[in-house]
């Protein structure tokens, strides 16, 4: 049951991503290259600074 309920928690987090993150998945920002993870970006960013946790979650949309 714990993982029914973690599996519904994430599949409702892929689901409302697109609503409450204030990043674009693919849009570029050149001031936030390859950062470390921080508060503003939980998992950093890239080498064309597109927030990690943001195209985590949209690939999941995809892995589903």
């Amino acid at each position: 049951m714990i993982g029914l309920y973690v599996f519904a928690f994430l599949v409702l987090l892929i689901i409302i991503v697109p609503m409450i993150s204030p990043y674009d998945y693919a849009k570029y920002d050149i001031m936030a290259i390859s950062q470390k993870p921080s508060l503003k970006h939980p998992f950093g960013t890239d080498d064309l600074g597109r927030d990690m946790l943001t195209r985590c979650f949209y690939g999941g949309r995809y892995s589903l």
